[in-house]
């Protein structure tokens, strides 16, 4: 096969083509009202937004954001912002307030430090599925705030040692067996 002769195969004026370019223009969506000013439909420019006002014709790849400045620059139209909020359609679980989350990590972290798990065990997927059976509300920190959160009770037991011996009042001796 020659490639005239896929030319004339390809028929790129034929009704079923145009047709086709017509349906995706209609089942797209478009629902900012800067589409009343703007007609995608134009014979001489098929497919390609066309001010109605004016008649610029902006690039196929031109944004709404781009023809909303064309409409307010050119013509003093305001296209009014309409946010249209999305329904989940699956069961929502809200987070533990603050303090509620706050006793959970602490729990974690004891736990880590009693058994002396390393930092990524709250990374682990079996650890998750687990925290998750449990209490399907409850977030677990990542293994960097764990880390934080660590340092911080080593250092919260360490000032109460600390303050414990400077309350005793008579002499205190250590001993190390090494």
């Amino acid at each position: 096969m020659s490639l005239d002769d896929a030319f004339d195969f390809v028929d790129l004026e034929s009704d079923d083509i145009l047709e086709n370019i017509l349906h995706i223009e209609e089942s797209s969506q478009k629902t900012s009202s800067l589409w009343n000013y703007v007609d995608c439909k134009s014979p001489a420019h098929l497919g390609v937004p066309v001010c109605k006002r004016c008649n610029y014709v902006f690039s196929i790849k031109s944004s709404n954001s781009t023809i909303e400045q064309h409409l307010l620059n050119k013509h003093n139209i305001i296209i009014p912002k309409v946010r249209k909020q999305t329904t989940l359609n699956f069961k929502c679980t809200d987070p533990w307030p603050a303090k509620e989350k706050l006793e959970r990590d602490k729990a974690v972290v004891i736990w880590i430090i009693d058994n002396q798990q390393p930092f990524s065990v709250v990374e682990n997927e079996n650890f998750i599925e687990m925290m998750h059976i449990f209490d399907p509300c409850y977030k677990i920190t990542d293994r960097h705030q764990i880390k934080e959160m660590i340092i911080d009770e080593f250092n919260e037991r360490h000032s109460n040692i600390g303050y414990d011996l400077q309350k005793i009042s008579s002499k205190v001796s250590f001993t190390a067996d090494m």
